[in-house]
């Protein structure tokens, strides 16, 4: 048994993404294989509860501010940045937490508001520490190196000057996380001290998933937040020029202003936006999930959950998502610079038979690679690894 501590930006119930929950089904994970787990993370006050076996602790943020929930004037947003990579308070914090808690090692998931900070209190009291690349934090003073529609080749005078801290801490972790490769090569420069691997985010099995409803319709679904970077804009174009029995379900919510200049861009009787809705609703629905992110996607989870319940995805080929999808088997890919492309791809995945029972049970039985167990024995396993390599037994240093 190990005495592992996850210190992640925010944690169930506080949930803006997917990060959350890999966080929570990762801890939980960790948990079920008999490790003692506590997840330090930030909350609007200080407060701990169970989840499971799984102890949180909650701490105010040592920035000036939870980046979290509000946004805030631009000069507060310029200080804020400027302590995720330098923050004494936050070191004095973090060493204090981690003196009580005594891991035997540490993963950071999402250390926003922590900062490079987490970092460098790992280092001072030589507990080996493994980073978790859910984003471009490190690289990207935004953490998505997307700028005006484009993805950016290289960082920017901004970004290196907005992240230098945490860039320069980075040589500190000992292990490197890549939820795909493609996040992984991208930083593997800045973490020249660290074991490195890939292991995917964890995806929770559905209940009672029913694959035998196979239709003759032509139903699609996006689910996510509706932004311009999500390609959602590129979808509904495409849409336009689809057979009419090819139906559009919208799932998820975004500034109010730009979902209503998309209502009303492209209105038609056969898309639909729902709003908030359960995923599962939506998978049980439609034939097909479509992710046309513009940007490098680190991961997908939407892509593993469509799998999980048997249902095919049609994705830009970019970032980790290329990694998900395999053509013609799983799913189809486009590059999503022209709506033409994102038409052909539709029309392939019909004329493939991707929605077949044969294809479901494939499928869901593929979505399995990526159980909660067996990505948490994955875990286990690199962290045993990492622990050896450091050499350190911080328990025997303090005691």
């Amino acid at each position: 048994m190990k005495k592992l501590c996850i210190i992640a930006a925010a944690y169930p119930p506080n949930i803006k993404g997917g990060g959350e929950k890999s966080t929570q089904l990762l801890a939980q994970g960790l948990s079920y294989l008999g490790n003692e787990v506590t997840v330090l993370t930030v909350d609007h006050k200080v407060h701990q509860f169970r989840d499971g076996e799984v102890l949180v602790k909650a701490i105010r943020t040592p920035n000036i501010y939870w980046n979290f929930k509000h946004s805030q004037p631009p000069v507060r947003k310029l200080i804020w940045h400027f302590k995720e990579n330098v923050n004494p308070r936050a070191v004095r914090s973090l060493l204090a937490e981690l003196e009580t808690i005594q891991p035997d090692a540490v993963l950071t998931s999402t250390i926003e508001n922590f900062g490079n900070s987490v970092w460098v209190a790992c280092h001072q009291l030589n507990i080996p520490v493994a980073h978790i690349l859910r984003s471009y934090y490190t690289l990207c003073f935004k953490g998505t190196m997307f700028r005006q529609g484009q993805n950016c080749k290289s960082r920017c005078l901004s970004c290196r000057t907005g992240t230098i801290g945490r860039a320069r801490s980075a040589a500190r972790v000992n292990g490197l996380i890549g939820i795909s490769d493609f996040i992984l090569q991208k930083h593997r420069p800045y973490f020249s001290n660290a074991l490195k691997t890939v292991i995917f985010n964890p995806v929770e099995a559905p209940p009672d998933v029913n694959i035998d409803d196979e239709s003759a319709s032509r139903r699609f679904a996006y689910l996510g937040r509706i932004e311009p970077e999500k390609g959602v804009e590129l979808l509904l174009q495409a849409f336009q020029s689809l057979p009419d029995d090819y139906e559009l379900k919208i799932a998820g919510t975004g500034k109010e202003d730009y979902v209503q200049h998309l209502k009303q861009k492209y209105p038609s009787a056969r898309i639909q936006f729902l709003g908030w809705v359960a995923a599962e609703d939506v998978y049980r629905e439609v034939d097909f999930v479509i992710v046309p992110s513009m940007w490098n996607e680190p991961f997908g989870r939407t892509v593993i959950e469509a799998y999980s319940h048997g249902r095919a995805v049609i994705a830009s080929a970019r970032g980790g998502l290329k990694e998900l999808v395999k053509e013609g088997e799983t799913g189809q890919l486009f590059e999503p610079d022209d709506p033409e492309k994102v038409r052909a791809a539709c029309l392939a995945a019909v004329a493939n038979q991707l929605a077949s029972r044969s294809v479901r049970l494939k499928l869901q039985q593929h979505a399995e690679r990526f159980s909660v167990s067996t990505i948490a024995a994955q875990y286990d396993a690199f962290i045993e690894q990492m622990i050896e390599a450091a050499g350190t037994d911080y328990r025997a240093l303090v005691s």
